[in-house]
């Protein structure tokens, strides 16, 4: 059976493959915080969002789970993505607990993951859901995507924790889709 489906053109994804893979989600998620909020002074102006390294952030996100061959990983490619981008995003949190409140450093570090973790849940259901729905036409698919990680936006800032610290819709504030703010907020 194996060799049937290596004659067809189908490979089981490698080591190498998945590596790949976990880089570039690891990679977009960190295209991803940068979006929301350019910190360096190199080409463009401290502290302004990038919509369009945002866009091209999820564009790679989109790209991997198009290459998941289940649900459950691109589950997980999501649950990864979220994760380390909501780490680089509440980066800050190191400075009040650990600086501040005294916390240790590794408990610290290991606070802000498992938040980061926890509150990426929520994109992981979206991205699990949104591999089972890829199938059907294109458009239907990108308007899915959209659509589910609006949901997961959404649930991040008001469920349970209310946490919406650097949401995504922040990147468009300078934008094209700028002048929707005024009417959709920052999940419009």
């Amino acid at each position: 059976m194996a060799d049937s489906v290596v004659q067809a053109g189908i490979r089981p994804p490698g080591a190498a493959t998945f590596l790949l893979q976990v880089v570039i989600v690891l990679v977009a998620a960190s295209a991803q915080s940068a979006g929301v909020s350019w910190p360096f002074a190199l080409v463009f102006e401290t502290g302004q969002s990038l919509w369009w390294l945002q866009c091209l952030a999820l564009g790679a996100l989109v790209g991997v789970l198009h290459r998941c061959s289940n649900w459950k990983q691109a589950a997980g490619f999501g649950l990864l993505f979220a994760t380390a981008w909501l780490c680089a995003t509440f980066w800050w949190l190191y400075i009040s607990m650990h600086t501040f409140a005294g916390l240790s450093s590794v408990l610290t570090a290991l606070a802000i993951v498992s938040l980061a973790a926890a509150l990426g849940l929520y994109y992981a259901m979206a991205c699990g859901l949104y591999w089972r729905l890829k199938e059907n036409h294109p458009l239907l698919a990108s308007l899915a995507f959209a659509a589910l990680w609006t949901m997961a936006e959404m649930a991040r800032g008001t469920w349970l924790t209310g946490f919406g610290w650097g949401a995504i819709g922040y990147a468009h504030l300078s934008g094209p889709l700028a002048s929707y703010v005024p009417w959709g907020g920052a999940y419009g």
